[in-house]
């Protein structure tokens, strides 16, 4: 695909989604989007996950399929975004609260509470 498809489709995207959390979400997608992309063309896949997606309604994800007869354990979700984002930024915490959309200390104590080494 031509990077003016893909630079279209990335507008579009950024275009069509609600922004529930207003500027303050729009900045932070883009600042996430300019870490992901390394001085590269931003793309879908730099921005946050439901933009440019169908099926999100007011920056929700909509659930595909049946919850688990036990449930979710919603702190094991966490723990594991939270692993990820660290994985994804390569340990660089400011980097890893940006891509969770949360503060840097939101994050220390997010680690905090599911045992994660700060």
């Amino acid at each position: 695909m031509w990077s003016e498809d893909r630079a279209a489709a990335t507008a579009e995207a950024l275009l069509s989604y609600p922004w529930p959390g207003n500027v303050r979400e729009l900045r932070n997608a883009l600042e996430r989007a300019t870490i992901l992309c390394d001085g590269g063309l931003i793309t879908i896949e730099h921005l946050p996950m439901g933009v440019g997606q169908r099926g999100v309604m007011a920056g929700r994800h909509e659930i595909n399929g049946a919850f688990p007869s036990g449930g979710v354990n919603l702190g094991g979700v966490e723990r594991d975004l939270i692993m990820k984002a660290l994985r994804e930024a390569q340990n660089n915490r400011s980097q890893a609260a940006r891509l969770l959309g949360i503060t840097r200390s939101r994050l220390y104590s997010r680690m905090q509470k599911h045992g994660l080494s700060a």
